[in-house]
């Protein structure tokens, strides 16, 4: 395989609520060379106008990237798409979808 050829990825990061980052910040320290294409997400909120954890996650996610110094210098940032409402979902936390290389090592949390 060409080690400039991406592979496809999706990591789970749990997380206890809408504001906690820790199991993604972790894996994007342990997964330098990852390719962030975007972030998906659930939130316990309940998906209307009034739902705030979209807005919040949306928030502590953009700030774990800028932790983990994850937002790339001259382009756009990752998108960043957030769904409230775990009815029939049960499950909070976030997915990224990355372009990863055969040279990057991928390292499971």
């Amino acid at each position: 395989m060409d080690s400039n050829a991406g592979v496809a990825v999706v990591a789970v990061c749990d997380a206890a609520h809408p504001g906690d980052t820790k199991a993604l910040e972790t894996w994007l320290l342990a997964n330098p060379d990852a390719e962030i294409m975007c972030i998906l997400g659930k939130t316990e909120g309940n998906g209307c106008v009034n739902d705030f954890t979209r807005g919040y996650a949306t928030s502590a996610i953009t700030r774990a990237l800028e932790r983990t110094s994850r937002l790339p210098a001259g382009k756009p940032p990752p998108a960043i798409i957030m769904s409230g409402g775990t009815e029939g979902t049960l499950y909070v936390g976030a997915r990224l979808v990355l372009r990863m290389y055969t040279h990057c090592g991928f390292r499971a949390s």
